[in-house]
């Protein structure tokens, strides 16, 4: 199960996805925080979940909102094993490893790492409505995006500035 396609938004790409799906496991818009759920969280890893991993994903998941949203810094330095695997087209490709949330992690900061490296990783964007903050990928040319709808989200915070400025 995918978090981000509960918000009817495209995936980022690549690897840099699973950030962006951990990001939009929180509630909003009257769907269910998946990390307080042991069945819901175990549903949308894959896998099952203990209490101790909801915990340590609900933290990474904020210092990851952070980090992207540009609110802040992380609470600690996330340290994770990966591995480094070769493909028989002599591919080298980061691997997630350990079990739960040390993977789902580690998972994460792989794709990060990716895309750093593609210099992707600056399209991963939160919403600027304080009330939303869903995780989106920004396709905009010029990397300008702000609202993860502007229907939704843009529009009505456009026209309440543009009421404010015409009432002074």
């Amino acid at each position: 199960m995918s978090a981000t396609d509960r918000y009817a938004l495209d995936a980022a790409p690549g690897r840099l996805g699973r950030a962006q799906d951990l990001l939009n496991t929180v509630g909003l818009a009257g769907h269910d925080d998946l990390l307080t759920d042991p069945q819901l969280a175990g549903e949308w890893a894959g896998a099952p979940l203990t209490e101790p991993d909801l915990q340590r994903l609900r933290t990474f998941r904020t210092d990851l909102q952070h980090l992207v949203s540009g609110s802040g810094e992380p609470s600690q330095r996330w340290v994770v094993e990966v591995g480094l695997e070769l493909s028989s087209d002599a591919a080298v490709e980061l691997t997630s490893a350990g079990k739960g949330a040390q993977q789902i992690i580690a998972a994460v900061l792989a794709g990060i790492y990716e895309a750093q490296l593609l210099d992707t990783w600056r399209r991963l964007k939160t919403c600027r409505n304080p009330r939303c903050v869903a995780a989106f990928y920004d396709r905009s040319k010029n990397n300008s995006r702000v609202w993860h709808s502007l229907a939704t989200c843009g529009n009505p915070a456009n026209l309440k500035a543009h009421r404010a400025r015409a009432k002074q």
